[in-house]
């Protein structure tokens, strides 16, 4: 699974530092003893001790990838991926503000949620042949933890281009040894020790933003 791939390569010639859990309603973030700190998504029913671990090693991962002294690409998603000339757009996990800019400049996709109730979401029954079928495939972190990344990259077209975007991303370019299709990585560094308390308080990825910059790795 790729969450185990990434802790072998990211921990390879370094140990695992001690580090602190701390959890919210929406958000687990990790704070290592060298004051790093990592972030992943934990809104999720899912209590399964297998899904929480891996939550945790997506943060704990995020803690050494995600680093304002390591060098990043530009920020936007938007401005930086010609979506205009992309075909067969498919959206895994509701991103709203990229959903609404996207419409803002008429590019169409289907967009998969299990999550969350939309009427721009597709049914459901769809699901199986978009991921078949998809050219272009813009999806949340969430899909490392939850299985979702690797199921796509095995289902989908040797030639679909998959973007992973979210405050929980990895941007690891040991990523783009995991798979040919992963064209792009944009995630957040965190850039204030307020994030910890803001998370514990239950903030959610608007909330979190003041204590976080965006940045990106792209191939």
């Amino acid at each position: 699974m790729v969450i185990d791939f990434l802790m072998n390569e990211v921990f390879r010639n370094q140990q695992i530092p001690e580090y602190s859990v701390h959890d919210g309603s929406v958000f687990t973030a990790v704070e290592c003893i060298d004051g790093k700190t990592g972030i992943c998504a934990a809104m999720s029913s899912n209590n399964d001790k297998t899904f929480r671990n891996r939550i945790v090693q997506q943060a704990l991962i995020n803690s050494q990838v995600n680093n304002i002294n390591l060098q990043y690409d530009e920020a936007s998603f938007i401005d930086t991926i010609p979506l205009h000339k992309k075909l067969n757009i498919v959206m895994l996990g509701f991103i709203e503000p990229v959903f609404m800019q996207m419409n803002k400049k008429g590019i169409g996709c289907k967009v998969f949620d299990l999550q969350k109730k939309s009427p721009v979401l597709s049914p459901i029954e769809e699901y199986e042949n978009s991921i078949s079928t998809g050219d272009t495939f813009i999806i949340t972190a969430t899909t490392l933890t939850n299985g979702s990344f690797d199921e796509l990259i095995k289902k989908s077209k040797k030639d679909a281009e998959v973007y992973i975007i979210g405050p929980s991303a990895p941007m690891s370019r040991y990523l783009f040894g995991y798979t040919e299709k992963l064209k792009a990585i944009f995630g957040s560094i965190v850039t204030s020790g307020d994030a910890i308390s803001a998370i514990i308080n239950g903030a959610g990825t608007r909330s979190l933003s003041p204590f976080l910059t965006k940045a990106s790795v792209i191939r």
